[in-house]
This record gives C-alpha cells, sequence and structure tokens, in this order.
C-alpha cells in the first residue's frame, strides 16, 4: 500500500478514535512515516501514539559547523592516539576513543560541549562508531565513512528526523565538509594544531 493511502487510513482512524481496527492492518515504519510528514506538513513536534499512548517527541537534527568541528576535534584525538601506540593498530580506524575526551577538547578549542553525538553513530551517518553496542565504555571510532567524509568526499544528508532515537525522515539535501554552513577547514585545523 502506498503512504498517501496509508497516511488517509491513519487520519480518518484518529480523528474517528477507531485506530485500534486499523492497527493490525499497518507497520509501525507507516507510522512513523505518517508522523514525519505531520512534522513536516504540520510542524507538528510532539505526537501521542495511537498504539502505546506515550507522547514522543520528534527532533530535527542538522549537520552544522558544530557537529563538523566535533568530527574534526575526534580525528585530532585519534591521531594523537594512532601516534603514540602504532604498534596497537594496523589503521587509524582501528583506534577507539571516549567520547568524554573529544568533548573536553572540542569545548577548550572552540568554546561548547557537543552533548547530542550517538547520531552520528546511525544510519544515515555512520560517520562514528561504539566499541560495543552493548558496552558502556563511552568509546567510539572514527569510520571508513567518517574518514571520507572529513576529506570531503562524502555527502551526507544535511537534516534527519528523529523519534525515540529512531531516524524517521532523511532530507533529500545533503552535505559535506565543503558546504556545511558557516564551517571554516583552515580555522578548523590551526586551532586544533594551537592545543
Amino acid at each position: 500500500m502506498k503512504q498517501v493511502v496509508i497516511n488517509r487510513m491513519i487520519e480518518e482512524a484518529l480523528n474517528k478514535n477507531t485506530f485500534n481496527e486499523i492497527a493490525d492492518l499497518i507497520t509501525l515504519k507507516q507510522l512513523m512515516n505518517y508522523y514525519a510528514e505531520q512534522s513536516a506538513e504540520k510542524g507538528v513536534t510532539n505526537i501521542t501514539c495511537p498504539l502505546c499512548g506515550n507522547n514522543h517527541k520528534i527532533v530535527n537534527v542538522s549537520i552544522t559547523q558544530r557537529y563538523v568541528k566535533f568530527l574534526f576535534t575526534f580525528l585530532y584525538k585519534t591521531k594523537q592516539e594512532y601516534k603514540k601506540n602504532k604498534i596497537l593498530y594496523k589503521k587509524i580506524t582501528d583506534v577507539y576513543i571516549h567520547y568524554s575526551d573529544v568533548q573536553l577538547l572540542t569545548e577548550k578549542v572552540f568554546g561548547y560541549r557537543v552533548t547530542s553525538y550517538a547520531f552520528l553513530a546511525s544510519y544515515p551517518y555512520s560517520l562514528i562508531e561504539k566499541k560495543d553496542l552493548n558496552d558502556k565504555s563511552g568509546e567510539y571510532r572514527l569510520t571508513t565513512r567518517g574518514l571520507r567524509f572529513l576529506k570531503g568526499e562524502l555527502n551526507i544528508p544535511q537534516t534527519i528526523k528523529v523519534m525515540n532515537k529512531q531516524v524517521i525522515k532523511v532530507s533529500d539535501e545533503t552535505v559535506n565538509v565543503n558546504t556545511a554552513k558557516n564551517f571554516n577547514l583552515k580555522k578548523t585545523i590551526n586551532k586544533l594544531n594551537s592545543y
């Protein structure tokens, strides 16, 4: 079934308070797509799920200069660790860094702390990777995609919509290191090298 038809079914069921009657006919993904479109078209940011009854917030996340600087700081810390312990690593993408080390250096160098970084490890970005999904150590590594992005070889979606830590919508507009708003590569590198 096309999403347009599903959206009409959901809208009608919600208006008539008969959502339980169609709940078996649609998937959770289709319901999330419905809310993503509602968010985009009508500016809806909080929804009450008709399945579970809980309130959920839809958050827009954009790749801004802050995230690009955070990633360059991540690369900087990774290179430091790689040079210090080269014998332990085959390649730079083998090095895991604790996120708080990157946060602290980002704060020292650029004057702000990036707190919501975990989305960089998930679809559609996958620029960093957690050591182990069940691990609570807070260690991440740059992925090959992350390195390609930092080299300007990879375009990624400019904006995503997230609900319950799940990506529900990905923008068609893309960004790379050279097109990130207000990002200056030369200044970023110079600032990091001054530390």
